[in-house]
């Protein structure tokens, strides 16, 4: 599959999102969170922590970042 052709939406449903904690730095904010999903393909589920890292300057996000257990969701598509 191109990477052009892997659209998130379309290769798994998030079934619950929950951000737990806010954390900010200036103009850096942290968010620590929980979600749970499902392979649209196989049906299989998946739950994970994440964090997402903003940079927000003049009031518009200027840097985004987002890291998750990725091993867990690979093993939901499989």
């Amino acid at each position: 599959m191109a990477t052009k052709d892997w659209i998130m939406s379309k290769t798994i449903s998030f079934t619950h999102f929950e951000p737990q904690q806010f954390f900010n730095d200036g103009d850096h904010v942290f968010v620590k969170g929980y979600f749970t999903g499902k392979s649209n393909s196989t049906g299989k589920t998946f739950e994970t922590e994440w964090m997402m890292v903003w940079e927000v300057l003049d009031g518009k996000v200027r840097y985004y970042q987002a890291f998750i257990d990725t091993y867990k969701v690979a093993a939901a598509l499989k």
